[in-house]
């Protein structure tokens, strides 16, 4: 396992950074976006950290009750990926492209989404675990903050390039039929990065 340095309020001493959508409004800042294989570019405007509604709970091997919480990066959607695995350049699905101009006309802004990763805050000691496996270390491995877990740190992200893999879930957690109104489209794989600093590399997390 990974640790970082336990703080304050769910390990954070501040709970988000940089431009981030109001999730408390009464309706939805999200959209719904069409599949595009080889994903979309976004642009990391900011982030914030929420604990999960489930109670805490032991993980394996640990004696502490801890308790889920979600880093969520928040992502400007720039368009739709114009090239395949291997270079070769494509048109723009026109779906998808013109979902994200219909989107830009209703609400004066860009579309956004979000990329939810995962990590576990001690009930009593506020000891953060990241995973080693998880979505988050390689996150953080792939930004060259290995292992820490800090507003600062988490700063350094705003300005990121991200191509993303989408997934928009039709169904709750039981299985049951969303409402078209309740459906969102989330971020839940990088396919590619680039500093903003150097817009010419790239990396690569699975």
């Amino acid at each position: 396992m990974v640790h970082a340095e336990a703080l304050p309020s769910a390990g954070l001493s501040r709970r988000s950074g940089g431009e981030t959508l109001d999730v408390h409004q009464p309706v939805s800042p999200w959209t719904i976006l069409p599949h595009v294989e080889m994903g979309y570019w976004t642009i990391a405007r900011g982030w914030m950290v929420a604990p999960t509604l489930w109670p805490p709970r032991k993980a394996g091997g640990q004696r502490e009750r801890e308790r889920d919480h979600y880093l969520y990066v928040h992502l400007e959607v720039e368009g739709a990926s114009k090239q395949l695995a291997r270079r070769v350049a494509i048109a723009s699905p026109p779906k998808a492209e013109a979902v994200l101009t219909q989107y830009r006309r209703a609400h004066g802004r860009a579309a956004w989404v979000f990329l939810p990763l995962r990590f576990a805050v001690g009930v009593d000691n506020h000891q953060v675990r990241i995973p080693i496996r998880g979505h988050l270390s390689k996150f953080l491995t792939l930004i060259g903050q290995s292992g820490w877990l800090a507003p600062d740190t988490l700063d350094t992200v705003i300005g990121w390039k991200f191509r993303v893999k989408v997934h928009t879930a039709a169904t709750d957690h039981e299985q049951d039929e969303k409402p078209v109104q309740l459906r969102f489209t989330k971020a839940v794989k990088i396919l590619e990065a680039r500093p903003p600093s150097a817009a010419g590399d790239d990396g690569r997390i699975d």
